[in-house]
């Protein structure tokens, strides 16, 4: 059984004990009974974390090769599985209706059923996975994309649709993104020669995955894979010296923001800016430098400063009990010297909502902040998963923390 344990120092004793009498083994065998008095299943560092049915749990992939699903009451695991049986991490997590898709850094793609963790198919591919992709309808389809090919996969069992491969953009070419287009059915991937050169844009049909037509990127977009860059639902992001530059997946004019305007507005010292794990929230982006995090809106109108935080904040998705999430506010949270403070933000004009401070998941026991999400229910109270540098993640009800998962043992 789990035994959550709610401060550090309990747990770095309780794994000395362990480490001391537990040999390497998932179970007790009928010959430890009795010898042993408890057993404790870890998760490991978290690195995705996601809401599916049913609501009142959420899925957490791990570095360790973990996906797990947790109850938000009290922490515990509901069903836990390794993906992995190489020393690989989990590096995507999506969740499709009652399903939920992995990906490993060792190329190995899993959909797991969500009520109990069964495995419902599995693919190992040679290459690493990039992205994962899941079509909207009654008949959903996976997308996997790959350096030199996107595949589509039936979500229900796994069998192979089609597949673009790269050289259909050019002899040599490797593909580097994917996003939805906003014309219905239809596909955009991003190709270029492996030193980011000759980038364009194909619209790919994502019935048939026919290339419709192709679409040459800004010559930013070479340099700007050579550095910095992450991948949101619509645009690559690139950070180079003191700029951020978005350019649309389907193609279009690229769009910057100079951040000594954000040093402006917040901290003076700090480190060179980084790009902040994007973490699915449509239409934001963050960056930070130790002692200050800016969060900038994308849109169609370009990159604004919406807000700058004092420390490091991570920006998390609200997932709402409402269908219709058309200008959903995304959550801030910095971890802090007495607790974690929440705040919910307008990612249309940055204003935000009064902070809710939870006392006692701080940055002096904890580190900064990490991975971020927040369950909306239907009372309009607000449940908060937060993880943190040492690995560990907590659940938060309104200011409350509720339980604390200890994953640096």
């Amino acid at each position: 059984a789990d035994r959550m344990r709610p401060r550090a120092a309990d747990c770095a004793i309780g794994a000395l004990v362990a480490v001391g009498l537990l040999p390497a083994a998932l179970g007790l065998y009928e010959d430890e009974v009795g010898q042993f008095d408890w057993h404790l299943q870890q998760i490991g560092m978290p690195t995705a974390f996601t809401y599916a049915e049913p609501t009142d749990r959420i899925f957490v992939a791990s570095a360790s090769g973990v996906v797990a699903c947790v109850n938000l009451k009290d922490g515990a695991i509901a069903w836990r599985r390794v993906a992995s049986s190489r020393d690989e991490g989990v590096h995507l997590l999506r969740a499709m209706g009652r399903t939920i898709v992995t990906a490993t850094e060792g190329g190995s793609v899993q959909a797991w059923k969500t009520s109990n963790g069964d495995l419902l198919w599995q693919r190992q591919y040679a290459t690493p996975v990039l992205d994962l992709m899941g079509s909207k309808g009654k008949n959903q389809v996976l997308f996997v994309l790959r350096e030199g090919e996107l595949e589509a996969r039936s979500l229900s069992g796994g069998s192979h649709e089609w597949t673009v491969a790269a050289s259909e953009a050019a002899a040599g070419a490797g593909l580097r993104a994917l996003a939805p287009s906003p014309d219905e059915g239809r596909l955009c991937l991003v190709a270029s020669a492996k030193d980011g050169s000759s980038a364009m844009s194909l619209r790919v049909d994502a019935a048939s995955g026919k290339v419709l037509d192709k679409t040459d990127l800004p010559s930013v977009v070479g340099q700007g894979l050579r550095g910095q860059h992450l991948v949101t639902d619509t645009h690559m992001v690139f950070l180079s010296k003191q700029q951020v530059t978005a350019v649309p997946i389907c193609g279009g004019d690229s769009v910057a923001f100079e951040l000594s305007k954000a040093k402006k507005e917040g901290a003076s010292s700090g480190g060179p800016f980084r790009l902040m794990p994007w973490q699915r929230t449509s239409g934001v982006v963050a960056v930070g430098n130790g002692a200050t995090t800016a969060v900038l809106g994308l849109s169609a109108q370009g990159l604004k400063l919406l807000r700058t935080f004092d420390g490091t904040a991570v920006v998390g998705p609200i997932v709402s009990v409402h269908e219709d999430e058309v200008g959903q506010p995304v959550a801030v949270a910095i971890t802090e010297k007495e607790g974690t403070r929440i705040q919910l933000m307008d990612p249309a004009s940055g204003n935000a909502q009064p902070a809710m401070h939870a006392a006692g998941y701080s940055a002096d026991d904890r580190g900064p902040a990490q991975l971020l999400l927040v369950h909306e229910l239907s009372s309009g109270e607000h449940r908060t998963v937060v993880s943190a540098a040492d690995h560990s993640f907590a659940g938060i009800l309104g200011g409350k923390v509720m339980w604390a998962r200890e994953e640096a043992l």
